[in-house]
């Protein structure tokens, strides 16, 4: 009697065994909301340092070149003296030749003992303060203006930096694109000359934008969304695109849970189970 009690005990025992484990063998998966915010369009550009105001130095006469202390990277004040020429047919003279403004010495063509003729460089003179030229390519640039805010990213920060438009070309460059200049947020030991980096020029704001994170989206453009215990797939319709979120046009709404697929491959109707759940 009791051995036949057992055996009917341990039917249901054993099919609610078999349910655990066949459930638990859902795909375990992560999921995020579809968000409301603001979509920003941008217009991405190549971002470089470069030296703007930068001239010859050099003499009016031709002479040979006498004294100077000029070395490459000194900082000089305008009016320093910066080489003293001993013109030709006139040795015992000293002519000084000076800088015309403040700045930094970034190469030297003449030493003390050359000779030079007049009018040729001496040396090069920049003014110390570079200029951030964000190269925007033609399908970006309409739209962009004076003000408008950018980020910046440069290899010797940590992160991005604010920015924002100073000057807005009227015409391409030879290579035809748009040499945007931005006004950047850093101290000026931190604008290094020559370094190229990354810019975003943010053109437009469009609020209440439904979101969704940027690597939920499958390569041909599609999502998984949760359905009950299983993955369906999803054509959605995106826009914008910026910071990991994109906006979602068509497709999906704010009730929707979106699946990430991270390193699992999915098909739409596989069996899920939706992580902390």
């Amino acid at each position: 009697m009791f051995a036949r009690v057992l055996m009917y005990c341990s039917i249901p025992l054993s099919l609610l065994l078999a349910w655990v484990a066949w459930d638990r063998a859902r795909i375990p998966v992560d999921i995020v909301p579809v968000e409301i915010g603001e979509a920003v369009e941008t217009a991405p550009a190549k971002l470089t340092l470069e030296r703007v105001v930068e001239i010859n130095v050099n003499s009016e006469v031709a002479g040979r070149v006498v004294a100077s202390k000029l070395r490459t990277g000194i900082a000089v004040k305008e009016g320093d003296v910066l080489y003293e020429i001993a013109p030709v047919g006139r040795p015992a003279e000293r002519v000084p030749v000076t800088a015309a403004f403040d700045g930094v010495i970034t190469e030297i063509l003449v030493r003390p003992g050359e000779a030079s003729p007049a009018f040729a460089p001496l040396a090069r003179l920049w003014n110390g303060r570079p200029e951030a030229v964000a190269n925007v390519a033609p399908e970006h640039f309409v739209g962009i203006a004076v003000g408008m805010e950018a980020e910046a990213w440069l290899p010797n920060l940590d992160g991005w930096v604010a920015a924002r438009v100073l000057k807005v070309p009227g015409h391409a460059d030879k290579a035809g694109n748009f040499r945007v200049v931005l006004g950047l947020d850093l101290a000026p030991e931190q604008m290094t000359p020559g370094l190229i980096g990354e810019a975003v020029i943010l053109k437009r704001r469009i609020p209440d934008a439904r979101l969704i994170a940027a690597e939920a989206l499958n390569d041909d453009g599609s999502v998984f969304v949760v359905d009950g215990k299983r993955a369906r797939r999803v054509a959605v319709k995106t826009g914008l695109a910026y910071r990991g979120k994109v906006q979602v046009l068509d497709g999906l709404t704010v009730n929707d849970a979106v699946v990430l697929p991270g390193a699992v491959s999915l098909e739409s109707g596989d069996r899920i189970r939706v992580r902390g759940y």
